[in-house]
C-alpha cells in the first residue's frame, strides 16, 4: 500500500510552528516507511488557511492509495501506531468526530479536519470539489470543518463513504489529548504559544 502524511507550510508566520512540526513528521514517516508530502505554494489566500488543504489534496491524492493530512499546528505523538491500522478498506474516508457544547451556533457534532485519512479514489476527488465549493461556510467558525459536517449531515450518499470514528484514534484537539492517543491538535491559539506548547509537547512522543 502507498501511503502518504500530506501537510501544508505557508507563509513566514507559520514557521515558528511547522519548524516543531515538520521535522516530528519527518520522524514518523521515516519510521514507517510513508512519504511525506509538505506543500509551500498550493494556497487560497482569498480564504482562511484552512480551506487549503482541499486543494492540496487534489493534487496529491492521485499519486498515493491512502493519504493522512495532518495541520501543522500538530504533532504525531505515537509513533508506534501506523495509519495502516486506521485504515478501513470499507470507507473512502475515515474522520474523527467531537460533540459541540451547548451554547455554539452548530450542529450538536463536527467533524474534525486537523487530521483525517482519504483514499485515492473518484469519489474522494469528487468530494474534495464539493466541499471547497461549500462557500456559505467559508468564514464561519469552524472554517472547513462546517463545510465537511454540512455535508455529511445532508447527503445519504456521502455518509455511505464515509467512516466517522472518536476523534481520539485519529486528531486530539487541545485538552482532550492524552498519552497513548495517535496526533496532538493545538488548534486556535497564538502561533507562539503554540510553539511552547508544542515544544514541552515534544519530550512526551512514544517513539517505540
Amino acid at each position: 500500500m502507498n501511503l502518504a502524511v500530506v501537510t501544508l507550510d505557508y507563509g513566514k508566520f507559520n514557521k515558528v510552528v511547522s519548524s516543531l512540526s515538520i521535522p516530528n513528521f519527518q520522524q514518523y514517516c521515516d519510521k514507517h516507511g510513508y512519504d511525506l508530502c509538505v506543500e509551500t505554494e498550493i494556497v487560497d489566500v482569498e480564504r482562511p488557511m484552512a480551506w487549503s488543504k482541499h486543494i492540496v489534496l487534489q493534487e496529491y491524492l492521485p499519486r498515493y492509495d491512502w493519504v493522512y493530512w495532518i495541520d501543522t499546528d500538530c504533532l504525531i505523538m505515537n509513533h508506534t501506531m501506523k495509519l495502516e491500522t486506521l485504515i478501513d478498506d470499507a470507507s473512502d474516508m475515515i474522520i474523527g468526530m467531537f460533540m459541540i457544547p451547548e451554547g455554539l451556533p452548530q450542529s450538536p457534532y463536527i467533524l474534525h479536519t486537523g487530521g483525517f485519512l482519504i483514499r485515492n479514489c473518484d469519489w474522494s476527488l469528487e468530494y474534495l470539489h464539493r466541499v471547497y465549493a461549500e462557500t456559505n461556510s467559508i468564514m464561519s467558525y469552524s472554517v472547513d470543518e462546517t463545510a465537511v459536517t454540512d455535508l455529511y449531515r445532508r447527503n445519504r450518499s456521502d455518509r455511505d463513504h464515509i467512516k466517522l470514528v472518536h476523534f481520539k484514534h485519529l486528531c486530539s484537539v487541545n485538552e482532550h489529548y492524552r498519552d497513548g492517543h495517535f496526533v496532538w491538535h493545538f488548534a486556535r491559539r497564538h502561533n507562539l504559544e503554540r510553539a511552547r506548547l508544542m515544544t514541552d509537547a515534544l519530550e512526551r512522543v512514544t517513539c517505540t
